[in-house]
């Protein structure tokens, strides 16, 4: 093979360890920039902090610690609620812990849906929460797509300081990191926003303007088109 690409530094240095190739072009994910039109965006008017959470049901995309932030959150008054969007082989367990900890009415469990309905959806919520925790001895998440489309909906994201999420994210500039495993962190920044949305407008901005500067389809095309020339 003449030419490898990788989407991130982590992905990269995984194929070199394997294969001792140190020629590999990192070429991040690109997505399509959403241009909703505003009149089909369901403006809700309440206090309520909505979070979403998009992905597969398994262990080690942690969406049993963003349960645990939201119960935390609960406990302290917050008006908060959770959609899952996914499903998975941790469904059932998860669907246990809801209801350990009383929150049937505050997590719903919305299902495999389609990319064009998961990203008109996401722009009715607030936050997005990505809990990866490692897996194996060095696995962590290289370069979720998720995390580009929440960015992109101008939702605050909250991520693990793991992977490649740590490189599209730069905490408290253009969305929040935070150590993995840790729902108190979690559960900390939802609260902050509860209080204050206004003071995070900033940071969904700049959200924004990421992807379409560095992780549009474009940009990656362009990336593409210079590997195609070097072969």
């Amino acid at each position: 093979i003449k030419q490898l690409v990788a989407v991130s530094p982590q992905t990269a240095q995984y194929v070199t360890d394997i294969s001792g190739r140190k020629d590999i072009q990192i070429i991040p994910n690109g997505i399509i920039p959403i241009k909703p039109n505003l009149r089909e965006c369901e403006v809700i008017k309440d206090n309520m902090v909505r979070c979403v959470f998009v992905g597969s049901l398994i262990s080690y995309k942690g969406v049993h610690i963003a349960i645990e932030a939201i119960s935390k959150a609960v406990s302290q008054g917050i008006e908060v609620g959770l959609d899952i969007i996914g499903d998975g082989p941790e469904r059932k367990k998860l669907i246990s812990q809801v209801r350990e900890k009383g929150l049937i009415n505050k997590v719903n469990f919305l299902g495999v849906l389609s990319q064009q309905e998961v990203r008109k959806k996401l722009l009715s919520y607030d936050i997005s929460l990505i809990p990866s925790i490692p897996y194996g001895e060095k696995g962590e998440e290289s370069f979720p797509y998720a995390c580009l489309e929440s960015m992109d909906a101008g939702l605050l994201t909250i991520a693990s300081r793991v992977g490649g999420l740590s490189k599209i994210i730069t905490d408290n500039y253009n969305g929040c990191l935070v150590e993995h495993s840790n729902s108190d962190a979690i559960s900390s920044i939802i609260s902050s926003y509860y209080i204050s949305k206004n003071e995070y407008d900033q940071i969904k901005k700049k959200a924004k303007e990421t992807i379409e500067q560095n992780y549009s389809a474009t940009a990656m095309a362009g990336k593409y088109l210079d590997v195609y020339k070097l072969v």
